[in-house]
């Protein structure tokens, strides 16, 4: 995992640190199917935190993760990569604290948190936020109570690790046919992965359909509307340090060629072929659990 640096606020000294406890923590960027941002407001203190919290002896992060996104926003959650770890120096609890922290998508229906009574006297509250919601309310301290000195910039850092890939958002289209067989293109020779979903990105003030029927016209020369298309759910997908929400919509269709305007063409395929030959990141299993695709 990424060092992304060591917070040392108070300017304590290498031999005060080195007399200090070892505190390990798992923390977790925690996106929703709309991409939103899991945050703590904890309101008596006036500043924001990241959900998670620290390991109990000899356990596991991503076990200690769960327990933790669980307790405080109240969701199931699945560990989609890395962000990176800091190293904190606290001297008011005269402790070093490394906090590893995690991207990770909701599982799921959101539930209700399950506080301590120590965090319900602190005003803790789940909000979700857009990303740079989420990083305004880190920004905006109401206090200067002393935690929010540490925790504030732990939790900008972890922000400023992932700004570059969060999120993209797209509408794709799987065509499928009475046969169960799905239509996908193929990029051999064009550009990777070889086989893939078709659609695209989502652009600034489009709608997931206006996006997909778009894009629809673009790549298969073919022109949609509402009642030609089924949406069947989000997935979430982690592509090679990207976040990916992908708005999934199906396409009842016995159509047995395409005029495909980009790759090289396309090819109608089971199920168990297409999982075959596409990329793992593109989560062709979780895309046939969601709810609707049937």
């Amino acid at each position: 995992m990424k060092d992304l640096g060591t917070l040392n606020p108070r300017q304590v000294s290498e031999q005060e640190v080195a007399q200090y406890r070892l505190r390990e923590a798992a923390r977790a960027i925690v996106v929703d199917d709309k991409g939103d941002i899991a945050l703590l407001h904890v309101s008596r203190d006036g500043y924001h935190k990241l959900p998670g919290g620290g390991l109990d002896p000899n356990e596991d992060r991503l076990i200690a993760l769960q327990r933790e996104c669980m307790e405080e926003i109240g969701c199931n959650i699945e560990v989609i990569g890395e962000v990176g770890f800091t190293t904190e120096c606290w001297r008011e609890d005269e402790e070093k604290q490394i906090s590893y922290c995690y991207l990770a998508k909701v599982v799921g229906p959101k539930g209700v948190a399950t506080l301590t009574e120590s965090e319900k006297e602190r005003g803790f509250e789940t909000v979700w936020l857009p990303f740079q919601d989420a990083v305004n309310a880190l920004q905006n301290r109401t206090s200067t109570h002393w935690e929010g000195d540490y925790i504030v910039p732990r939790e900008l850092f972890f922000f400023e690790g992932v700004k570059d890939s969060f999120p993209m958002k797209k509408a794709l289209l799987l065509p499928m046919n009475t046969k169960g067989e799905i239509f996908l293109q193929d990029r051999r020779g064009h550009k990777k992965p070889d086989w893939g979903f078709f659609g695209g990105g989502i652009e600034e003030g489009e709608t997931p359909l206006q996006a997909l029927i778009r894009e629809s016209e673009e790549e298969l020369c073919i022109h949609l509307t509402e009642a030609d298309v089924r949406y069947v759910g989000i997935s979430v997908t982690n592509w090679d340090g990207s976040l990916n929400i992908r708005h999934m919509y199906t396409y009842p269709t016995d159509q047995a060629e395409f005029d495909v305007r980009e790759g090289v063409g396309g090819s109608w395929m089971t199920l168990e072929e297409a999982k075959k030959c596409m990329d793992p990141k593109d989560r062709l299993d979780e895309v046939f659990r969601l709810p609707q695709i049937l």
